[in-house]
């Protein structure tokens, strides 16, 4: 489907601007799907077609955000790791990936 298309059959949900925008945001496809009033496999197609991937931009970010807490980790004694991290989404991840290189051995 051409832009004008997409542009013109999804203008009352925002046609591409508003889909571009919600990929930029790393918005969740089936959020996207609900927004458009389509399945999540048609909005796979739309990030395919259209940016060239299916991929959802978030497990990139999740990486370095725990690469950057590990790095934390491993200057920083376990209590401030746990002020600055205990409750966030990827504490457990970030503190499981440090205990296996050797930071906060419990004894």
């Amino acid at each position: 489907m051409l832009v004008e298309e997409f542009n013109q059959k999804y203008a009352e949900q925002g046609g591409m601007n508003m889909l571009t925008e919600m990929r930029a945001h790393c918005f969740r496809t089936v959020y996207i799907a609900n927004h458009f009033g389509v399945s999540a496999d048609t909005v796979r197609v739309w990030m395919n077609e259209y940016f060239g991937s299916a991929k959802d931009p978030r497990e990139g970010r999740r990486e370095e955000i725990v690469k950057a807490m590990v790095e934390f980790a491993r200057v920083n004694i376990k209590e401030e790791f746990d002020f600055a991290y205990r409750g966030t989404s990827y504490y457990q991840e970030a503190l499981l990936k440090a205990k296996e290189q050797g930071m906060y051995d419990s004894k």
